[in-house]
Parts: structure tokens; C-alpha cells; sequence
């Protein structure tokens, strides 16, 4: 019979780490809902999904794959220089944890068997991961065409119109 690792302690430090430090200037989760216009709920249910997220990177035997709201609370955590890398790697996790950006539609089928490898842990971990935050297909890389991030409390967000998005695509195909 093989023994499992005992992880209780790294989730007791995972989910002791605090993401709202407005005295200190650190909100990770105000800033959520300021540039992603989630409502306050929401974006301290992506910070917990986020702590299961970078459990299973430091439990699993293989690399693991966040959703695309999972990634964006990670951006968002690495914007805090400070806490990421001098208290949360170091002291809560107990190692580095790089963000390696993918290199485009190359890497896609690869993300996507990591994804699903991380699906998979996440159930043996948590239960059935739920569906809004981690959904059954990972959403494909966002190229710079496709998304952009913007300070949602600043901007309005207009579709282009129809003619447009055709002449784009046109000048896209036709250089």
C-alpha cells in the first residue's frame, strides 16, 4: 500500500494568503471587479479557484493548465510583485510558479491534454470542478486580434460594425 502526502498543511497556507490588502495597496479582488466587471462575489470565487489552481501545480506530477478566469486572476496576482514572488511563491507555496505564455495555434492540442490532465486533478483533489470557472474545453489562446485587456470601469466596449469586421478579415487574408 502506498502512502499518499499529507497536503493539509499547503492548503491551510493557500487558503490563509490573503488577496485583499487594500491597507497595505494590495486588492487583487477590487481590482478583478474593476477591470474584469465581475461583481465582488464572483471575483473572490476566481481567487479560490485560483488557489485550487496553484495547488495542483505544486501536488501534480504534470504540469497543470488554469481556465482562461483562473489565468486572469493569475495575471492579476503577478501584477503584485511583491506578495507573488518574496511571500506567496516562497512562503505559501514553497516554490516558484512561472507563467509560461503558449506560443500560439501550435501548442493548442498540448494545452489542451494538459487542460484536460488538470480537469482530471482537480477532481481527485476538490470533486467535479465547477463548470463557470473551469469549463469541460479549455477556450482556445487569445491572440492579440481576439482580446485585448481594458479597465472596464473607463471604457465602452462598441462592436464593430458588420462592414468593418468584413473589410478586416479582407485585408487580413489579402495583405
Amino acid at each position: 500500500m502506498t502512502t499518499c502526502p499529507d497536503f493539509s498543511l499547503l492548503r491551510q497556507r493557500l487558503w490563509d494568503h490573503r488577496f485583499e490588502y487594500p491597507e497595505r495597496g494590495m486588492d487583487a479582488v477590487r481590482r478583478l471587479v474593476d477591470e474584469q466587471g465581475w461583481t465582488l462575489n464572483d471575483a473572490r470565487e476566481a481567487v479560490e479557484e485560483y488557489r485550487k489552481f496553484c495547488f495542483l501545480a505544486v501536488v501534480c506530477p504534470h504540469s497543470v493548465t488554469p481556465s482562461h478566469s483562473v489565468d486572469v486572476v493569475w495575471h492579476t496576482h503577478l501584477l503584485y510583485t511583491h506578495d507573488y514572488w518574496e511571500v506567496f511563491c516562497p512562503r505559501v507555496l514553497g516554490r516558484s510558479l512561472h507563467h509560461g505564455p503558449g506560443n500560439g495555434p501550435e501548442e493548442d492540442t498540448h494545452f489542451h491534454q494538459q487542460y484536460a490532465l488538470t480537469l482530471a486533478a482537480y477532481h481527485e483533489h476538490f470533486g467535479a470542478p465547477p463548470v463557470k470557472w473551469w469549463p469541460n474545453d479549455l477556450v482556445p489562446a487569445a491572440t492579440n486580434e481576439q482580446w485585448a485587456w481594458a479597465p472596464l470601469h473607463q471604457v465602452w466596449v462598441v462592436r464593430k460594425p458588420l462592414w468593418v469586421q468584413r473589410l478586416l478579415r479582407f485585408w487580413r487574408r489579402n495583405p
